[in-house]
């Protein structure tokens, strides 16, 4: 057991599971992921792309950060910088209460100066610590002084963050929730999985939110400067009395509770259809492909009948250019306006209500979100503490024979401690 300790939490494997990570993000970050990326993008990517999109296929790799293996291996990272920090924490509690000089650690110093045994020379080399404000330890007759001794605390919070980042990365890994769906203006879903055309979980993804409705108010292009950007204004209510009404765009996320939806990267013209009925009246969406050179067109079943169809519009007409057929038999071919009824057969009218927009949403549970950004707070705060502090040591111990004395002396910048030692010498008239 030891055996697998020593080796779980050694350097080596350190570096080769970062050196394996760090490519493999960088795919995730190339590939299209499942529940974040339209389908028919993922599509084209794939046609685009037919060799990576074949080892996508093979490993998982469009959904790679929940696939088991990837998984597995964020886990032994972490297992790995856990016991690494471990040790590295009481190492460094050690040396914050100097016991490190009598560990073995002491032959690392650096030998400043060996001198014949010299009381008043001692007591004034003290005095002179003390206005360069380390704070002084006298044992016996030895001298030991330190100061910016916060700055050794760094690279253990350092790495308590790394630990806190990695394991942010594994509850990420098995309770998060991708979800992508295409809505149009005015249409709305619930936060149920058989509403969204393509999700990525986690193996212990927990489940939805109980009667969550999503709701997209409105869709629009705004100019800022050279760039066009897509805006969508979103609607997100519990079913009770909680409501939040927000308008996002790319990587300005609506939050409510414990979900996140962000702006997709897509949109295109969406057709609202209505069909009258003796049975009644059905309503559906139907989502054109975005815009191609100022057209755009899909096959399509009419939501609510057994009747399917093909559309064709231009951007900025008030008609589509559609066939509706019923089996083989074709039922209607031409141009359709906005609010012009069409019978299809008796008793059965098709009317084409509104075409608005649709865009594409990203639904998002991610718990370890959070844990990875305290992780990461953690990091840039020892990194701080490494900058601002500059950790010293002088230490001054009698040899055994009482006749002779050794300076020794540690800090991070060697050259800039070495110069303030010679300052202290010259201080002391040595």
């Amino acid at each position: 057991m030891k055996r697998l300790i020593r080796y779980v939490k050694s350097l080596k494997l350190s570096l080769f599971l970062l050196i394996l990570v760090i490519p493999l993000i960088a795919l995730g970050n190339i590939i299209p992921q499942r529940g974040r990326f339209s389908p028919a993008y993922i599509k084209e990517w794939k046609v685009e792309h037919p060799l990576l999109s074949k080892l996508a296929e093979l490993l998982g790799l469009d959904h790679l950060y929940t696939t088991w293996w990837f998984t597995i291996l964020f886990t032994v990272l972490f297992m790995n910088m856990a016991l690494i920090t471990w040790d590295l924490f009481w190492r460094t509690y050690r040396k914050s209460k100097g016991m490190h000089r009598f560990t073995g650690e002491a032959p690392r110093y650096l030998v400043l100066e060996q001198m014949p045994y010299n009381h008043d020379w001692l007591n004034m080399f003290e005095r002179t610590l003390r206005k360069r404000r380390y704070n002084i330890v006298k044992v016996g007759g030895e001298i030991y002084g330190r100061k910016g001794w916060a700055g050794i605390w760094g690279g253990t919070v350092l790495h308590i963050g790394l630990v806190v980042l990695l394991s942010g990365a594994v509850i990420s890994a098995l309770f998060r929730f991708n979800g992508y769906a295409e809505l149009g203006e005015g249409q709305h879903i619930f936060d149920r999985e058989e509403y969204y055309i393509s999700v990525n979980k986690g193996a212990l993804f927990p489940g939805h939110k109980k009667d969550v409705a999503i709701k997209l108010v409105k869709v629009e292009y705004k100019q800022e400067g050279k760039i066009k950007h897509l805006y969508s204004t979103v609607t997100v209510t519990d079913g009770k009395e909680a409501t939040v009404t927000k308008t996002i765009r790319m990587n300005e996320p609506l939050r409510f509770k414990s979900l996140k939806i962000y702006q997709g990267r897509i949109s295109g013209p969406a057709l609202l259809f209505r069909i009258n009925t003796l049975l009644g009246v059905n309503k559906g969406y139907v989502n054109l492909a975005p815009f191609k050179d100022g057209r755009t067109g899909v096959l399509f079943s009419i939501p609510g009948s057994p009747y399917q169809a093909k559309a064709d519009y231009k951007k900025g007409d008030g008609f589509i250019n559609i066939e509706v057929r019923k089996a083989e038999k074709l039922l209607y071919r031409g141009q359709m306006k906005v609010n012009s009824p069409v019978v299809l057969e008796e008793d059965t009218v098709l009317i084409l209500e509104a075409i608005k927009r649709w865009v594409g949403l990203i639904v998002v549970y991610d718990p370890g979100v959070v844990v990875v950004f305290s992780g990461f707070f953690l990091a840039v705060l020892g990194v701080t503490f490494m900058a601002v502090f500059d950790p010293r040591e002088i230490w001054v111990r009698v040899k055994r024979d009482g006749n002779m004395v050794e300076i020794l002396g540690w800090g991070r910048w060697k050259n800039m401690f070495l110069d303030e030692f010679r300052e202290i010498k010259r201080e002391t008239g040595k």
